[in-house]
């Protein structure tokens, strides 16, 4: 039997990205189209979306490609489940939701239609996008792969600094402003695409003003709670050749 843990950390060092789609999408659509270009590859989905997508996610669950992903300790998930509640209280899914939160402890990037996009959008928690043309197979995965750099790369730095603030001066305006000024500094990594298309690639996800507002900053300094105050990033699965649902 494998413990938790092993399969956590195996599930870290390989998984390409979080699966998300929206309830008006066809969802099978997505699921086959990333069944068949990551057959060997790892690719997470949360436990609320595959119930879901029960009888069209299963076949390929437990790698071939998806992996129901958990939450690393009870902290973690107790954490999130706070995190979660202030996002659906504004207007996600739940699906949603929880594969936005689930890619930070997993440093991946979100895979998802342009309907999460338009989603997470209409919320308020998209902060920057950019935009190219449509990619090809390659170039799709590259950019997918350099969007699990953004992630990772903002883990630390990121959450070390929410954490100063929340524990000092508490000026969210100020550090919403540095974390944008830190996000539009990595768009740089996507400039083979960035400003040649119109369409919406990559989006960059903070939802910190509305955890200030519902009032639970506070409780997320544990480093458990602290990976949610990272910068969730999106992968817009419709800006591949040939794969756009219309």
């Amino acid at each position: 039997m494998v413990s938790r843990l092993a399969r956590y950390i195996f599930l870290v060092k390989n998984l390409r990205g979080v699966f998300a789609v929206s309830q008006s999408d066809d969802a099978e659509h997505y699921v086959q189209w990333l069944a068949r270009r990551f057959r060997y590859r790892d690719v997470g989905v949360s436990r609320y979306l595959a119930s879901r997508l029960e009888g069209i996610i299963d076949k390929w669950l437990e790698g071939n490609p998806f992996h129901l992903l958990d939450y690393p300790s009870k902290a973690a998930e107790e954490a999130a489940a706070r995190v979660r509640d202030v996002l659906v209280g504004a207007g996600l899914s739940v699906e949603v939701a929880d594969s936005i939160l689930l890619s930070l402890y997993y440093a991946s990037p979100i895979l998802a239609s342009r309907t999460v996009y338009e989603e997470t959008k209409s919320v308020g928690i998209v902060v920057e996008t950019v935009y190219g043309p449509k990619l090809s197979q390659k170039d799709a995965k590259l950019h997918m792969r350099i969007a699990g750099y953004s992630v990772l790369d903002f883990l630390v730095p990121i959450t070390s600094k929410a954490a100063d603030y929340i524990g000092s001066t508490h000026d969210i305006e100020r550090l919403s402003a540095e974390r944008l000024e830190a996000i539009r500094a990595d768009t740089k990594r996507y400039w083979r695409i960035s400003g040649k298309g119109s369409e919406p690639v990559i989006a960059y996800i903070d939802y910190l003003k509305l955890l200030d507002e519902a009032g639970i900053l506070s409780e997320l300094t544990s480093s458990e709670g602290l990976v949610l105050l990272a910068i969730p990033v999106l992968f817009v699965l419709d800006s591949v050749e040939g794969l756009g649902a219309g």
